[in-house]
């Protein structure tokens, strides 16, 4: 129950911290989700009664919390994930393997294997035929599986790698 208690004061703990409320008061999709809020609450405000309003509100910051404190959590646990698998590369670099074992004769030829579609954001897709991002009709740009996972393992950001490839800059 100890437990319990702390991990709640922690949690309202980081979210008061001056960088929080930095990123909700500057962060442009935040703002633009609390414009939109207000702007449909005010809608509704004269056409339902004060105490179904004020129950509506008190809901949408219930939810609002809920979602926070699961976001919180979630990266709390994807660090976890990153600092143990920074300490055993080894066992990431085998889980690949695997799952390109797994993966043979299962609608991809052997060529298709070995390379993730960036177009995709690194899905699995059908080919330059079938990519749903190359509807509009770029080219198809993608990368080793091998070297992807080499430059993640680096500590390079996924974001930087793709922004790497398709504008054929290099990484710094």
């Amino acid at each position: 129950m100890k437990d319990l208690e702390l991990m709640n004061e922690l949690m309202g703990a980081i979210s008061q911290t001056g960088e929080w409320e930095r990123i909700e008061v500057t962060d442009p999709q935040v703002k633009e989700a609390d414009k939109r809020h207000t702007a449909v609450l005010n809608k509704v405000r004269d056409l339902i009664p004060a105490d179904v309003y004020a129950e509506l509100e008190d809901a949408t910051l219930s939810y609002a919390f809920a979602i926070k404190d699961s976001a919180i959590l979630y990266g709390i646990r994807v660090a976890d994930v990153i600092r143990a698998m920074a300490a055993d590369p080894v066992a990431l670099s085998q889980y690949v393997v695997d799952q390109m074992k797994s993966r043979r004769g299962v609608g991809m030829v052997k060529q298709e294997e070995t390379r993730i579609c960036l177009n995709c954001k690194f899905s699995t897709c059908h080919g330059a035929d079938n990519c749903p991002a190359l509807k509009v009709g770029s080219s198809r740009k993608s990368i080793k599986v091998s070297l992807l996972r080499d430059l993640l393992l680096a500590g390079y950001d996924p974001a930087e790698i793709c922004f790497a490839v398709v504008e054929g800059t290099a990484l710094v």
